[in-house]
């Protein structure tokens, strides 16, 4: 692979693995909230 098509996996998966993180917490804490 290419450093080129690296950095724009990077680019491209970080905020993808943000907002599934974002999503996971949301959702752990609706849990919390409803047991």
């Amino acid at each position: 692979m290419s450093m080129l098509s690296i950095f724009r996996g990077l680019i491209v998966g970080t905020p993808v693995l943000m907002l599934l993180a974002t999503l996971g917490i949301c959702f752990r804490l609706m849990n919390k909230a409803n047991p």
